[in-house]
């Protein structure tokens, strides 16, 4: 769980995902059961719990939800990899994780696929029009 804090109040008509999406469930006549009547804080808090419930029995401990909004209001966030879960794409341990790529990291270019002399496939992302 990251908690995010919005930066800047919406743009024009601009909404959220849970408003576009309980206005359609609204329209459809399904707005309840889409919502099951919480709000956007509702079901961040109800979502805590619920994973406080998982790591509690991992005997995890976890702040309660009023603290991790306060630790987003101060644009803090403190968590732990639960044991077991290998940390991927991280420098911590150079090497530890490799890809299947010539280098074994992530790559953005790539000289094999460029070698290929495709129009389409230049070895780099990129955006053509069609």
């Amino acid at each position: 769980m990251v908690a995010m804090k919005q930066l800047i109040s919406p743009v024009g008509e601009a909404r959220d995902d849970f408003a576009i999406f309980a206005e359609l469930a609204r329209k459809l006549g399904v707005e309840r059961d889409f919502t099951e009547g919480r709000t956007v804080m509702q079901w961040l808090n109800y979502l805590y719990d619920e994973s406080r419930g998982a790591r509690s029995r991992s005997r995890n401990n976890a702040a309660e939800f009023r603290g991790v909004l306060e630790c987003r209001s101060r644009r803090v966030f403190l968590a732990r990899r639960p044991a077991g879960v290998p940390e991927r794409f991280s420098g911590a341990i150079p090497g530890s994780i490799r890809l299947d790529t010539p280098s074994g990291l992530i790559e953005l270019y790539s000289e094999e696929v460029a070698g290929f002399g495709y129009e389409e496939c230049p070895g780099y992302p990129f955006w053509k029009p069609v």
